[in-house]
């Protein structure tokens, strides 16, 4: 009896897996679903025959991904030479003679995403989730990515693109007392969700990453341990989403600009 073809058969028992990763991955880089399918199919014939050829070689989800880059490749070389615009690149920028490996080379491959600007194919959504809305702020980024890695969905940066974001405004005015409530509470979630935390991770969390900032701060520290000790009671009371509303009423009035001249009355009803 022959021996099993076993890349044969790990790339047969990968399909499954891996068809939706290969085509999410085409699908976000041509927009177009007939292309995405296409070459998706290109993909892995391309990939039985090299397993067939080279059997030592692991067949592996990464591995399928890079035949689909080079596919993709291959499908922007062929429609450039159909529209006849090798010769204008090469012009404008002589020095890239394959613009399309530097912008498939812009991707970087990263562990966790910035939730300012997360894009992801539908199906993606529908096999990783949202946002978990526990969080409401701080930490849902972090936490979608760990379950999108554990869900075989590679992530990535594409360092091509420009964004403008006004970093750190949700940490303005009310806000300033608010992202450290989030910042506690959703740290610990994250700790015990996400990293296996124990009540020592938990402490040493709070030790090492809350208590040294609570008094390096213009911030009183006496209203900065008031949040930090009600982002604790709310974490241990299994209290998410949104703060509480009395917090953020007495955010906002402590963030309030105080003009000098109520200051001086409350000075001077002190003295009398």
């Amino acid at each position: 009896m022959a021996a099993p073809d076993r890349p044969a058969d790990l790339l047969l028992a990968l399909y499954e897996r891996a068809l939706p990763v290969v085509y999410g991955y085409l699908f976000d880089r041509c927009r177009d679903r007939a292309t995405a399918e296409d070459l998706t199919s290109e993909t892995f014939l391309a990939a039985a025959r090299t397993v067939r050829g080279r059997p030592d070689d692991e067949v592996t989800v990464p591995w399928l991904v890079g035949v689909a880059r080079h596919k993709l490749v291959d499908h922007w070389r062929r429609v450039a030479r159909t529209e006849r615009v090798l010769v204008e690149v090469a012009a404008d920028n002589p020095t890239i003679d394959e613009p399309w490996d530097a912008h498939v080379d812009g991707l970087r491959a990263t562990e966790t995403l910035a939730g300012c600007c997360v894009t992801a194919a539908p199906h993606v959504w529908r096999q990783v989730g949202l946002f978990d809305e526990r969080y409401f702020l701080n930490f849902e980024d972090s936490d979608w990515s760990l379950r999108a890695a554990g869900a075989g969905v590679p992530l990535a940066v594409d360092t091509t693109l420009h964004i403008y974001h006004r970093v750190s405004a949700s940490f303005t005015g009310a806000y300033t007392y608010l992202g450290l409530y989030y910042y506690v509470r959703n740290g610990l979630l994250f700790g015990r969700d996400r990293c296996g935390g124990s009540w020592r991770n938990s402490l040493r969390f709070l030790r090492r990453h809350v208590l040294p900032g609570l008094r390096r701060t213009e911030q009183p520290a006496g209203r900065r341990m008031v949040v930090a000790a009600t982002a604790v009671r709310d974490y241990g009371c299994g209290r998410f989403g949104r703060a509480p509303r009395w917090l953020e009423e007495r955010a906002a009035d402590w963030s309030a600009p105080r003009s000098r001249g109520t200051k001086a009355s409350r000075s001077g009803a002190g003295r009398r």
